[in-house]
């Protein structure tokens, strides 16, 4: 079974198509379907069981013997936002919580992250994962803050040695 976050949303919704294209394995969706658009996003889906978005740790340590990847799209991605503690909560906490569990129950994780890390590309746009590289960067809101707050925290993690899920990967996306 796939869980997935975001799963309404442009990405996460093909990411579901393509999913039930190659693969006939059930996929536990978690999004709030707000919009009419997110609604037109889902309406083609099959053998997909929704959820609210705080339902994913609940659900993962009640069905972890089912779980084969899970992939968080997920996001607090208003680029305004101004409540530091509600982006992170999402973005990076709940990120964090969600690796963790991957670690923990040796589950591939894919996640999210976002070309905002960069900032204004005065840095470049080198996917330079080293600590250094990282804290040069100089997003410009709490959006990419957030996104590089949890891309650090991968990284010092895979320095560090800490317990990490067997295979993981960040996606960067670009808008």
């Amino acid at each position: 079974m796939l869980a997935l976050t975001g799963a309404a949303g442009f990405i996460g919704s093909n990411f579901m198509a393509a999913w039930e294209t190659h693969e006939d394995r059930p996929i536990a969706a978690f999004d709030t379907i707000d919009r009419p658009e997110k609604q037109f996003n889902v309406d083609k889906r099959r053998n997909v069981t929704w959820f609210g978005p705080a339902d994913i740790l609940t659900f993962l340590q009640a069905n972890a013997e089912l779980i084969e990847v899970v992939v968080h799209l997920g996001a607090e991605t208003n680029t305004t936002a101004s409540d530091r503690s509600a982006v992170f909560a999402v973005n990076v906490d709940l990120s964090t919580a969600l690796w963790t569990w991957c670690a923990e129950n040796s589950i591939p994780f894919i996640y999210a992250s976002s070309a905002s890390v960069y900032g204004d590309g005065t840095q470049g746009f080198n996917d330079d994962l080293s600590l250094g590289a990282l804290n040069a960067l100089k997003p410009l809101n709490l959006y990419g803050q957030s996104k590089l707050a949890f891309d650090t925290f991968v990284s010092q993690a895979v320095f560090d040695g800490s317990p990490a899920p067997p295979q993981w990967a960040g996606l960067r996306f670009f808008n």
